[in-house]
């Protein structure tokens, strides 16, 4: 038996007539650091996977916010609100018909007829707005109010996109 020293490694090499010392230890800590290496690349591609999902997720939510801008424009939001105050104005006047109109006891035709020659002579200005005609300062007050408010907002919203923005 023939044994050499080997000052490399810090122990001894059998050249012949024997076995070297088996150690079981070293094969598991090589199999234990091959499993911890494919851990910790699945372990990457995971976060790697994770952060790309967070990114496509973003960019999706950039892209519908840019569409839903670009699809609004200055003429549909003038008939936005073109519409929202005719219906308002329409609300305005329904109230103001239902709180004309009496539930109680009608003393006669005559008088019927009376009122309706009261209200000929009267001659109510006119709104046009609908088919209703109906005319008291209270409600007129509350119209013009909103009116001059639409008024001022279809100002505002014919001048986005002027100037001002193309400086930017």
């Amino acid at each position: 038996m023939t044994i050499k020293t080997d000052p490399k490694n810090s122990g001894y090499v059998v050249e012949s007539g024997a076995i070297g010392p088996y150690n079981g230890h070293e094969e598991e800590d090589e199999k234990h650091e091959v499993a911890e290496n494919a851990l910790d690349s699945l372990e990457k591609r995971t976060k790697v996977s994770k952060r790309e999902i967070e990114v496509m997720a973003a960019l999706d939510e950039m892209k519908s916010m840019k569409s839903r801008r670009a699809s609004v424009s200055v003429d549909s939001m003038l008939e936005a609100l073109n519409r929202r105050k005719e219906q308002e104005e329409e609300n305005v006047e329904e109230k103001f018909l239902i709180k004309s109109i009496k539930f109680g006891k009608r003393s006669t035709i005559d008088q019927e007829k009376n009122d309706e020659v009261l209200d000929e002579k009267k001659k109510p200005k006119k709104r046009v707005c609908g088919t209703s005609t109906a005319h008291i300062s209270s409600v007129r007050i509350v119209a013009k109010k909103t009116a001059e408010l639409l008024r001022e907002l279809e100002a505002l919203c014919h001048n986005y996109g002027t100037n001002s923005d193309e400086e930017k």
